[in-house]
């Protein structure tokens, strides 16, 4: 009796459940951008997600499904961009008070890209800095897993420690008729504080550290890239990274 007590915190759900979250941060996106221009930017993000899941008592495996909409702020406009997770969960117990949870599924996710023209690196040859640069956005889907480590503090205070591993394997809209490349492993570190308000809802807050690498081609003005001068300093790969600190406000209820 005491062990299921103690336990409360992080055995809160069994059944159905609902899950929304925010992550706000300030991020830094980089583009190296057909080998002849490397553009590198901040911008203010904020994403929602809401999602749906169930989790027995009686049974280790559940499932959850999120749906997640954000915004990145440049140059004074927002640039939406969504993405979704489907997952099953695992649940193993490890100590009276412990849990750890192992995550699988597929996802998919737009992101912000920076490119430019030929034309526009010609005319701005001997002062690239000035380069004008414009903003679009990519789709990719792909594979990810992960690994939660779940303590029971008291029957109402717990703590979460995660590790989320993102393998896309193939774009499903990518700028300037552009293709994925492949091998980028992006991922997600975060630790959580939880708070157990009732029976029924609880609500968590920390911190997320995000890396995402995205890699696909170019075939944009293909006269413009193959001739003259570019010929020989350019390419067709484009590769863009993505990285911040998230502070994430989590809320969960269960049916």
């Amino acid at each position: 009796e005491y062990v299921q007590t103690m336990r409360k915190s992080i055995d809160r759900v069994d059944g159905w459940f609902s899950q929304a979250s925010w992550y706000a941060s300030s991020t830094h996106l980089t583009s190296d951008y057909r080998a002849a221009r490397q553009f590198s930017t901040s911008a203010i993000t904020g994403t929602g997600t809401l999602g749906i899941g169930i989790l027995r008592a009686g049974s280790p495996w559940g499932f959850l499904i999120n749906l997640g909409a954000g915004g990145y702020v440049f140059q004074n406009k927002v640039y939406n961009y969504f993405g979704s997770e489907v997952s099953a969960i695992r649940r193993q117990n490890t100590t009276d008070r412990t849990e750890i949870r192992y995550i699988m599924g597929v996802y998919t996710q737009e992101f912000p890209v920076l490119w430019t023209t030929s034309a526009d690196v010609m005319a701005h040859l001997l002062d690239s800095q000035n380069t004008p640069v414009y903003y679009s956005k990519g789709g990719i889907m792909g594979a990810h897993t992960g690994i939660e480590y779940w303590y029971s503090v008291t029957p109402k205070v717990g703590f979460q420690a995660n590790a989320h591993l993102y393998l896309p394997l193939a774009g499903t809209s990518l700028p300037n008729g552009g293709k994925y490349s492949g091998g980028d492993f992006n991922y997600n570190l975060g630790i959580l504080g939880s708070y157990r308000y009732s029976n029924n809802l609880t609500t968590l807050l920390g911190f997320s550290t995000r890396v995402e690498n995205y890699s696909y081609t170019d075939t944009s003005d293909s006269s413009g890239w193959t001739t003259g001068y570019l010929a020989t300093h350019s390419n067709t790969k484009v590769k863009t990274t993505i990285s911040g600190t998230y502070v994430n406000l989590m809320a969960e209820y269960s049916f």
